[in-house]
């Protein structure tokens, strides 16, 4: 394992966090939106306008927080991926399904959008977990974590 505190691995966590602000219009303009994803615009009612700002404001206030505090916290690094790759490991197969269904809710094109959007983060998420965890940073510093990384010998 490496000493060095994750600088490449901070850059991606921020520029992940950065791409999922990119979601707002999904809270500020629902409709146009899911005209955009839904096979039937005409089927947009409050309840599915809702439900879409809600998940827009857990992509914002939830994952978007979470890559922000694991960019700053090396110790949180693993499990925010964790976290994150879950949720992909999940809505991918969820979205696959959709792209097949001819009465799905979801366009085709949309249902496998996203999931070109969820499957290289995942990809990367993998890689970094179990392929080269020592570019997460050095996640342990002791039995108090505000103790520096390097102790100057006396």
């Amino acid at each position: 394992m490496s000493d060095h505190s994750g600088p490449v691995v901070r850059k991606v966590f921020l520029l992940e966090a950065f791409l999922n602000l990119l979601s707002f219009p999904l809270i500020t303009n629902t409709r146009t939106v899911l005209s955009y994803l839904l096979r039937n615009p005409a089927h947009i009612n409050p309840s599915s306008i809702l439900f879409a700002r809600l998940f827009g404001g857990i992509i914002i206030g939830g994952l978007t927080t979470a890559l922000l505090y694991g960019a700053a916290h090396i110790p949180s690094r693993r499990a925010v991926y964790w976290t994150l790759g879950m949720g992909e490991v999940l809505l991918i197969p969820i979205l696959a399904l959709e792209s097949t269904n001819p009465q799905g809710a979801l366009t085709r094109r949309a249902a496998l959008g996203s999931i070109g959007l969820m499957a290289p983060p995942l990809a990367w998420r993998v890689f970094l977990l179990y392929m080269r965890p020592d570019w997460i940073g050095r996640e342990r510093v002791g039995k108090d974590e505000r103790q520096p990384l390097i102790r100057d010998e006396q």
